[in-house]
């Protein structure tokens, strides 16, 4: 990918975690979230650690960029992709890893 492209997906992440913020606390509380500073927000740490392996955490901004880069890559169009897409994309690797 070029730096054009990686500079949208990282755009395109910050507005995904946002909107995904914005859905978990109550709307009165919506202003005081914006692009500025909704990363003090997210957790701290990227990884955590499931049977003594190290996995990246959900909802992170690199997990959300790496989901978007597959998903590009699949086919679909960046500016319509939602963290429905994103969430249904985590289940389907779920199921392929339960297999």
């Amino acid at each position: 990918m070029n730096a054009k492209m990686c500079k949208r997906i990282s755009s395109r992440t910050d507005t995904i975690l946002l909107d995904w913020l914005k859905g978990l606390i109550p709307e009165e509380d919506h202003d005081k979230i914006n692009k500025n500073n909704f990363k003090k927000y997210l957790p701290d740490e990227n990884y955590f650690y499931a049977n003594k392996t190290l996995w990246l955490s959900f909802y992170s901004p690199k997990w959300t960029r790496k989901l978007l880069k597959k998903m590009i890559k699949l086919g679909a169009d960046l500016d319509s992709i939602t963290i429905k897409d994103l969430e249904w994309m985590r289940k389907q690797s779920v199921q392929r890893n339960e297999q």
